[in-house]
């Protein structure tokens, strides 16, 4: 044997004992959570108010660097500053509305589906009788 392949198989050994120690340990996968719709939505939020906090932050820093460059100390700071907040705001609630949108037509097609099965067991229990 090469020593690449003893490399190559100690390797696998230790992956292998990794993950027979985290499932001992109850380690759950990352993506295995109990209810993937809390993890959608710590997502959502998460990046929402990510791109909330960067465009505060981006327009305080291009405003900032426009006054130091015109001498015209906190005017285009604050001005920008107002505008990229109102573009974060915008951003955010388009967001939303589409999450909205789609929670919506999700919501929809469930009852259409539970009330499709409901009609299919009355049948049944109507053809039995």
């Amino acid at each position: 044997m090469k020593p690449d392949d003893l490399q190559a198989n100690d390797l696998e050994g230790r992956i292998a004992k990794a993950r027979a120690a985290g499932e001992r340990h109850g380690s759950a996968a990352p993506s295995g959570g109990e209810d993937p719709g809390i993890e959608s939505a710590m997502s959502f939020g998460l990046r929402a108010g990510s791109q909330f906090v960067s465009a505060v932050v981006l327009g305080g820093g291009l405003g900032w660097a426009i006054d130091r460059w015109l001498g015209t100390k906190p005017f285009a700071m604050l001005i920008l500053m107002v505008l990229m907040f109102i573009a974060a705001m915008a951003n955010v609630w388009r967001s939303m509305s589409k999450a909205v949108d789609v929670a919506t037509e999700t919501a929809l097609a469930s009852e259409k589906a539970a009330a499709a099965g409901d009609r299919a067991t009355d049948e049944i229990d109507g053809k039995s009788s």
